[in-house]
């Protein structure tokens, strides 16, 4: 350590606030931890108006989106999600018509491939292509913790890679109500095409091909 060190190690930690309780207790972290503090590099941080140089940055929180199986716990969320107040005016049936058109219908008649969306391990929503009249919807629901984070993004465009390379479609649709902003960006992003509006369903309609 050179006298020019000494000197500026406890000044550039005092300058930027540390986060030991003393100037001398900075100094011997940044002793021991081997960070050098050069007029410098002081200057520049000063300028910048960080945080200490010892500090190391905090890392953000990677949002790790998966695709897992539909199970029945999953089925059992959504149903109890159609009473509940701020969710049920997002499905488009109450509860009793989730439990059939979702539950018992598809028991007998299934062409759906839906999965749960997880995000970090933990459940987010679901993504799915339902079947309709020999063509394949691409739709999604998650949950507000999740929104605003790409994860409705991120879980469709799995969900058409699902679509277009396992299942061999060569096209997919989407129907989406033409005050829903957000999921219209979303399929604008993904690739998707505006092909016509229907002003009596007030929905847009989308499709994309391989």
């Amino acid at each position: 350590m050179t006298d020019l060190d000494k000197i500026f190690i406890p000044f550039s930690l005092y300058l930027t606030n540390g986060g030991c309780s003393s100037v001398a207790e900075r100094a011997t972290v940044a002793r021991i931890t081997g960070v050098r503090f050069s007029p410098s590099a002081l200057l520049n941080e000063v300028r910048k108006g960080g945080k200490a140089l010892a500090s190391p940055p905090e890392k953000s929180k990677m949002v790790k989106v998966e695709l897992r199986k539909w199970r029945f716990e999953n089925f059992f969320r959504f149903l109890l999600l159609t009473l509940n107040k701020s969710y049920s005016k997002e499905f488009s049936t109450n509860f009793f018509g989730y439990l059939f058109f979702q539950g018992i219908k598809k028991i007998f008649v299934n062409k759906d491939y839906r999965f749960a969306v997880y995000v970090n391990n933990e459940f987010a929503g679901s993504v799915a292509l339902y079947y309709n009249k020999g063509k394949y919807g691409l739709g999604y629901f998650i949950l507000r913790k999740f929104r605003g984070k790409g994860v409705a993004t991120e879980a469709s465009r799995k969900m058409l890679d699902y679509g277009f390379k396992e299942l061999k479609l060569k096209k997919i649709t989407a129907e989406i109500d033409i005050k829903n902003k957000a999921s219209n960006r979303i399929v604008k992003k993904l690739g998707f095409k505006k092909i016509k509006e229907n002003k009596k369903e007030k929905e847009f309609f989308w499709e994309k091909r391989k």
